[in-house]
């Protein structure tokens, strides 16, 4: 994309910088959990990092291969699966160097937390600042886990098709607010055209969630603005991603983000619980517009804000 719009080449090196610098913040907090050691933050070198994942792999590669006990276990086994298969990268060498196994780590520490929370506070965002939409949704739980003066039980995982307008509303913070507004990079494997377009392999591709999900083909006029969960309600009243070609949270294709069932899982049952028990609502004087707008870097969060938790069941 740099190359074939300039003006964006110094958006897409804040972006790298930015990754570059998240991941050595990551390594701090992978270092503490490997290491166990007694390393001040003052003290720890790039040195001490590297002989604490050396430590590390070794171990894990001495382990056994067929029974994985974490994710860097899972992880080198497929490397070595994928070097006997011939898969590209062409060796698990490439695939699983220090430095890779470290990004891989980062990754998953950056994407099961920062996008999951970034999600999470847009939801209740949204739904402070749409008192009807929270109605609908508190009378939804209120009618299948019990109502304030009534005695009430825990949400489950398999409550979610008994909750319709709940799922919606969810979804449709995804949409409204993509965390990650640009995509994640791809990449083209083989040289190939789009649109009259000649695109190399190699080439990175970078899908626009924002246009994706804020567009007015088929979101209607001022799909950025008006949050409306019953865009994902179905004529029956159940909930149904209509638009899935233009609704990807959690990209497509080869690369679809791998922690979408359990992110789900953790915006469906945190989300339930939170309304569920409480009220929420801005300050009196909060600008809801200003906090609506965001902070935007390789994820978009919400602007610093308070939110008025008010209980609704009297314990």
């Amino acid at each position: 994309m740099a190359r074939f719009i300039p003006y964006y080449r110094r958006t897409i090196q804040y972006l790298v910088e930015g990754k570059n610098q998240t991941h050595e913040l990551y390594k701090e907090f992978i270092l503490e959990h490997i290491a166990k050691r007694e390393i001040s933050l003052r003290e720890k070198t790039e040195g001490d990092v590297d002989v604490c994942f050396k430590e590390a792999e070794v171990r894990h590669r001495s382990e056994g291969e067929e029974r994985p006990h974490d994710a860097i276990d899972a992880y080198l086994i497929d490397a070595n699966r994928r070097d006997r298969k011939g898969d590209e990268p062409t060796n698990s060498r490439e695939l699983a160097s220090d430095t890779q196994v470290h990004h891989v780590l980062a990754d998953l520490f950056g994407a099961g937390l920062d996008t999951t929370m970034a999600t999470l506070r847009w939801f209740l965002l949204m739904l402070a600042v749409n008192p009807r939409a929270q109605d609908l949704v508190q009378e939804e739980l209120d009618n299948l886990l019990g109502a304030p003066g009534h005695e009430k039980r825990l949400v489950t995982l398999e409550d979610a098709i008994h909750l319709p307008y709940t799922e919606a509303a969810i979804a449709e913070a995804q949409r409204i607010r993509p965390v990650v507004p640009l995509g994640i990079p791809h990449g083209a494997l083989k040289d190939t055209s789009l649109g009259g377009y000649r695109i190399p392999k190699g080439t990175m591709l970078i899908a626009l969630q924002w246009v994706l999900h804020n567009g007015e083909v088929p979101w209607g006029k001022d799909a950025e603005k008006i949050f409306d969960p019953t865009r994902f309600i179905d004529s029956d009243g159940n909930f149904s991603s209509r638009q899935k070609e233009h609704f990807m949270p959690f990209q497509t294709g080869r690369r679809v983000c791998v922690g979408e069932d359990l992110a789900h899982m953790f915006l469906f049952l945190f989300g339930v619980s939170i309304f569920h028990e409480f009220r929420l609502s801005l300050p009196p004087g909060a600008d809801a517009d200003d906090i609506l707008e965001g902070d935007s870097g390789i994820t978009l969060t919400p602007k610093h804000h308070t939110l008025i938790f008010k209980r609704r069941f009297i314990h």
